[in-house]
């Protein structure tokens, strides 16, 4: 198959997948009921921030392509930025930006591909709540015809 067809033929299955039942999007009720991966996996690693008197993360963002990246992390004390501490995990010692650097996945949207997007976690240690903001990006096509005699 050439890569046309590939293509036609992908972007037909996408177009049929709702009607088939596939790729819905979830309800409101279900998205407040999903376990979000920072109540599961993050938890421990806000619950030793916090006993450090970390208050609060600032993680920032930006994808585009196919691909995204954490630009970087900001810890505060209150008002106060502090550097990137070192946390105890099992036998190791593992920087906190480390052991954070999978938190883009708490992120619902695609801010990674095609024109992409950028924006910030913000995380409060102590109650180990998450806000999301998030720019999308999007490509416009403006058209115009012009006559010209020749």
């Amino acid at each position: 198959m050439s890569l046309e067809k590939d293509a036609t033929h992908i972007k037909r299955m996408v177009e049929a997948a709702p009607k088939k039942g596939l790729f819905k999007p979830a309800t409101p009720e279900q998205i407040s009921n999903r376990e979000s991966p920072i109540q599961g996996n993050f938890s421990e690693i806000l619950k030793a921030l916090y006993a450090m008197g970390i208050t609060s993360v600032r993680v920032e963002f930006a994808g585009s392509g196919d691909s995204g990246d954490i630009e970087g992390f900001t810890f505060y004390k209150g008002n106060e930025e502090v550097g990137d501490p070192s946390i105890q995990n099992g036998g190791a010692t593992s920087s906190a930006s480390d052991l954070l650097s999978s938190i883009t996945e708490i992120i619902s949207g695609d801010w990674y591909n095609n024109e992409g997007g950028q924006g910030n976690i913000e995380i409060d240690t102590k109650t180990r709540k998450a806000v999301i903001n998030v720019g999308y990006n999007y490509m416009e096509t403006n058209e115009e015809v012009e006559n010209v005699q020749l």
